[in-house]
């Protein structure tokens, strides 16, 4: 099976608590499942700590990797909001897989001459509105 052709599942509210084997061990037994990832990013570490002591915290999500797309959408509509580690995940169809990542996709863009007005802002306050951003950003 070609990396093209493989389905993946974006998984979110995952308990904070959940690991990659946790979360294997919840989908494991569906037909065409390849692997589980919870997604982590890396804690402050204190000076001179030993390297093993070095944790990461999750994101609250993670991903799923099936055989075949038609196997993810199977396990979608099956699975959705099954408990793991207590909570109800919820699943959605994931474009991880894709071939071209974003900046290839925006390399791709500007060689064929498309221009584009989108911007993408990251680390926006959840309690931004709207109405904020459109006068921060003029539109």
């Amino acid at each position: 099976v070609d990396e093209e052709s493989r389905g993946y599942l974006f998984v979110k509210n995952l308990n904070f608590s959940t690991t990659d084997d946790s979360l294997k061990a919840a989908f494991r037994k569906c037909q065409g499942f390849r692997s589980a990832v919870v997604m982590r990013k890396k804690s402050a570490v204190k000076k001179g700590a030993k390297k093993e002591d070095k944790t990461s915290l999750s994101m609250g999500y993670g991903f799923l990797e099936f055989e075949s797309a038609a196997q993810a959408q199977d396990v979608l509509k099956r699975k959705q909001g099954v408990l793991v580690d207590g909570h109800a995940v919820q699943l959605q169809v994931s474009q991880r897989g894709s071939k071209m990542s974003g900046k290839a996709n925006v390399k791709k863009a500007k060689a064929q001459g498309i221009k584009s007005s989108s911007v993408c802002v990251r680390n926006v306050a959840f309690e931004a509105t709207r109405k904020e951003l459109y006068q921060l950003f003029g539109a």
